[in-house]
């Protein structure tokens, strides 16, 4: 049995994997697709999270660049230009990456503290005892966990096999 299940391979999941890790829990991550996706969705990070990837030591891997990020001066939200520049501590960073090149370099990273990414592996079925959430597989393989993350993105499987409503 392993500690956590996170389901999902993308950013998010691949993010929680490497922080379960750094606090000494052994996650397991499963994702559905065989291999990352070719297709183009998010194009950039913004907000505190850049902050904290450089934290982790992966701002520079992203960016492409040596040294601490550094606030935006301005932005564009909803066609009304911000200006920050004279905003005391200006929370707003951007980092802007494919989302493609952040997947790789999240994996990089699992991969680089050990975490066990198991791509091809539909979740099908779960269940929950007293002891454990049995996850079960298109293959028809179980894995138990103490926990089970779903961040398999907005029609997740795991959402809709634990029968939570996502209205809208």
């Amino acid at each position: 049995m392993v500690d956590v299940v996170v389901v999902g391979a993308g950013p998010n999941g691949l993010m929680l994997a490497c922080e379960l890790a750094l606090a000494g829990v052994r996650p397991l991550v499963l994702e559905r697709l065989t291999g990352p996706t070719s297709e183009q969705r998010a194009n950039g990070i913004v907000g505190q999270v850049v902050r904290l990837l450089d934290r982790r030591g992966l701002y520079s891997r992203l960016a492409g660049r040596v040294g601490p990020p550094q606030p935006t001066p301005g932005y564009v939200f909803g066609a009304f230009p911000l200006v920050l520049a004279g905003v005391r501590d200006n929370p707003l960073y951007l980092l802007p990456v494919p989302q493609r090149r952040l997947e790789q370099v999240l994996a990089e990273r699992a991969a680089e503290l050990g975490i066990e990414v198991r791509r091809g592996q539909e979740v099908t079925g779960l269940s929950q005892d007293a002891d454990a959430v049995h996850v079960t597989l298109a293959s028809g393989e179980t894995v138990s966990a103490c926990w089970l993350v779903g961040a398999d993105g907005g029609h997740s499987a795991v959402r809709k096999l634990a029968g939570i409503e996502f209205p809208g």
